[in-house]
């Protein structure tokens, strides 16, 4: 099914098969062959109209949202073929049922139209029909698990296939997430930028203090809470803020260990904590177990990162909207090194840097 390309760019018409344009070649070749008449003009056809784009739709999937993904697929199947959009684009459908078997032809577009479908057989993604080839770019419609947690976009980036909408870190991170960031440090204000380029939905940030608030507001954060305020009291601003459910996403990154302990009790039910902060060993803090089990929770920690990440981190710093360059805020000499270190951490600064 997907044979790497060698570009994941969009494929133009002038490098789409051109056996797509039959009905225009058999015109030109009869135009050509007939004999003329004496004075008779010559009509030449010098180029065809474009072929549809053929769009690989995919929908349905193992998730509780499986009637939810059908119903949306069916919105953008209508519009990509309503009006002149009909002459543009060729669907290709593609429906994956509630146990993973994928259907195509028939019994994926009674799928999408809402019918009872029938289910027999059905394949993996490796053994779709070789027409699965012929798609110019896939259009995944899939909500929840395998959807919006980078699975299915990872299957078309390792495959080189083109596909719309955000690549594998977006979708894990930032597609139809909340993601709470508690400590504004630079750590936490990094961490924020780099959600905010990648289109996080809702980005929560939390701290003691008032300037690295504003400054997680201009890094790209939508809220901020004052962390000074009693944990009941953020839980409640939180929950009014997620629709009662807590954020998708908790990272911790002020390296306090009550924060960590905190970040299990605001994250929802079946979400997730990142624990990115202790990078030095603070101490200890009591934590209950049971919260974990009850909660279902997903802690998952960080240390290093190889070297090929410096790739996307540079290219972060390129592309990124965010005021980097408000995170120095001092500066001060060799001799003043002692002055530096009282000014970091402190009310207003963020980065202290010495210049020799």
């Amino acid at each position: 099914m997907f044979a790497p390309s060698p570009s994941a760019a969009i494929p133009s018409a002038a490098t789409r098969d051109p056996s797509r344009h039959t009905p225009w070649s058999a015109a030109a070749q009869l135009v050509s062959s007939r004999q003329r008449a004496p004075g008779e003009a010559v009509v030449t056809q010098t180029s065809s109209p474009p072929s549809p784009l053929v769009i690989g739709l995919v929908f349905g999937g193992r998730s509780g949202e499986h009637d939810v993904s059908i119903c949306s697929a069916r919105t953008i199947a209508t519009a990509l073929t309503s009006g002149c959009n009909s002459q543009r684009y060729r669907l290709s459908c593609y429906y994956i049922s509630r146990t993973g078997h994928w259907f195509s032809g028939t019994t994926a577009e009674a799928a999408l139209a809402g019918g009872a479908a029938p289910l027999a057989g059905g394949c993996s993604v490796f053994q779709l029909p070789a027409e699965a080839a012929a798609v110019d770019v896939w259009f995944p419609v899939l909500h929840g698990p395998n959807g919006e947690d980078g699975t299915i976009q990872g299957l078309f980036t390792m495959a080189g296939r083109p596909f719309v909408g955000s690549g594998v870190l977006g979708a894990a991170v930032g597609m139809d997430k909340s993601v709470m960031v508690l400590g504004a440090g630079p750590i936490g204000q990094l961490v924020i930028a780099v959600l905010a380029h990648i289109g996080t939905d809702l980005i929560i940030a939390s701290d003691l203090s008032a300037s690295r608030l504003e400054m997680a507001a201009a890094m790209g954060a939508h809220r901020v809470i004052d962390a000074a305020a009693g944990l009941e009291e953020r839980q409640q601003a939180v929950q009014e803020l997620t629709g009662g459910i807590g954020p998708d996403i908790v990272i911790e990154t002020a390296g306090v260990p009550v924060v960590f302990k905190e970040s299990l009790d605001l994250v929802k039910r079946g979400g997730i904590v990142v624990e990115v902060g202790h990078f030095t060993d603070p101490g200890g803090v009591d934590i209950h177990p049971n919260t974990v089990c009850f909660k279902d929770l997903d802690i998952r920690g960080m240390w290093a990162y190889p070297a090929m990440q410096f790739k996307t981190a540079l290219s972060f710093l390129k592309n990124s909207a965010a005021p980097l360059d408000r995170f120095i805020t001092h500066r001060v000499a060799l001799a003043d090194t002692e002055e530096g270190i009282r000014l970091t951490g402190s009310e207003g600064s963020m980065k202290v840097v010495v210049e020799p």
